[in-house]
């Protein structure tokens, strides 16, 4: 039995990688598909901003909430509607999120990155093997209220705040294995 020409078997696949993403997330109200160079890019058209990266063969989808929150209210918004709070873990992530930053109400928007315990990490479990920190410098020991990470809406880079300020934020959906249907 021969196997079928190559461009069908791109069709089926991005058929039932669209299914798979849909079952997964029923809350979107609709999808549409675009190749680019650097892999599948799924565009989201809902009431919060969101985009689909792939990162060899790992996706998570971003949503950017226009709702202000403190930290921890960010973060439980976060558990409760969608996963967590967006982890910005790699060059990728952090690209497309400063895409949909623009959009925010607010001068910086909340990341689930945390200091605890004397060190940043990402609340997903996430290496924090990629940094974008402002000044090229991680806070080593910041003031007991300034613990939360944070992207800024002019630099673009990461930054330290205070945890009860009431910023937007970002929401991270999930990660999911890309298959090969």
């Amino acid at each position: 039995m021969t196997s079928p020409p190559s461009s069908m078997r791109t069709r089926k696949s991005s058929f039932w990688k669209m299914y798979l993403i849909k079952c997964l997330m029923p809350g979107l109200d609709s999808m549409q598909n675009q190749e680019s160079g650097s892999g599948q890019k799924v565009k989201m058209q809902q009431k919060l901003a969101g985009i689909l990266i792939n990162q060899r063969k790992r996706m998570a989808v971003f949503f950017y909430a226009k709702a202000k929150e403190t930290w921890e209210g960010a973060l439980d918004y976060c558990r409760t509607h969608y996963n967590d709070l967006a982890s910005l873990s790699t060059k990728e992530k952090m690209d497309s999120a400063l895409l949909e930053i623009t959009q925010a109400e607010t001068e910086y928007v909340w990341t689930g990155l945390r200091h605890l315990a004397g060190d940043w990490l990402w609340v997903t479990g996430d290496d924090l093997n990629y940094t974008a920190w402002y000044q090229n410098e991680q806070p080593q020991c910041p003031a007991r209220e300034l613990h939360c990470g944070a992207l800024d809406k002019q630099t673009k880079l990461w930054t330290h705040r205070d945890c009860e300020e009431k910023l937007s934020f970002f929401c991270q959906y999930g990660v999911m294995k890309q298959t090969n249907l």
